[in-house]
């Protein structure tokens, strides 16, 4: 049975997070639930994901949409290049990926460390499904980009506006954050897969402006 949070929201959650934290369906994950502006359907579809594992199988389900071999506009990247492939998933999947207690930002929340691990398992599950769609003359340069520490998956930022809207996700640390865009949650069908930054001869440059991006999203739900 879910139950919503209590109390008035404006365009935002409660002003008082101990009485706005009357949450909804603490029966998976003690830290997570949905404020009422979660259809109470779609709360506890996402409550009963039954963990990360299940997310991997879904996106690797999906079909990959389009790739392209993107070049770095950073002064600090000139001459490197990555792979960046669009995946069109199902709602569901989207949802559950993106917004359930046990997707891939829930990942992060638990642990950075933990992130960084769930991040890579579920590149090297959809590797081959990626590198078949590149083609073989691309396949030594793309699994290079592939493999990269910096290689990551997220959603398509362009389809989606995590700046405005109602809190949804009622996680405590997040909801602390100056800024609480990592407490919504979108809706949509397109994830990027994003490979790391690599040079010609295939070898990694990593990016210092994102060497933060686990902390970030451990610490407020997005980077």
């Amino acid at each position: 049975m879910v139950e919503h949070a209590t109390g008035g929201r404006g365009n935002d959650a409660p002003s008082e997070p101990g009485a706005a934290f009357e949450v909804i369906l603490r029966r998976i994950a003690p830290a997570w639930g949905f404020y009422e502006c979660v259809p109470i359907d779609r709360a506890e579809r996402l409550l009963a994901v039954e963990g990360f594992d299940s997310v991997i199988a879904a996106v690797a389900a999906a079909k990959v949409s389009s790739w392209e071999w993107m070049p770095a506009r950073a002064e600090h990247l000139r001459g490197c290049s990555r792979a960046e492939f669009l995946m069109r998933v199902t709602p569901e999947t989207y949802d559950a990926f993106f917004n359930s207690p046990f997707g891939y930002r829930a990942e992060y929340a638990r642990s950075k460390k933990r992130g960084v691990a769930s991040n890579r398992r579920l590149i090297d599950s959809i590797t081959q499904q990626l590198l078949a769609y590149a083609g073989a003359e691309a396949e030594g340069i793309v699994a290079a980009s592939l493999e990269g520490m910096d290689a990551k998956v997220w959603i398509n930022n362009d389809k989606v506006e995590l700046a405005r809207g109602p809190a949804a996700i009622a996680f405590e640390r997040w909801m602390r954050a100056s800024d609480r865009r990592g407490t919504r949650a979108p809706c949509g069908t397109e994830l990027l897969v994003m490979g790391g930054w690599v040079d010609t001869e295939g070898r990694e440059r990593i990016d210092p402006n994102k060497s933060l991006r686990g902390f970030e999203i451990h610490q407020r739900g997005f980077s």
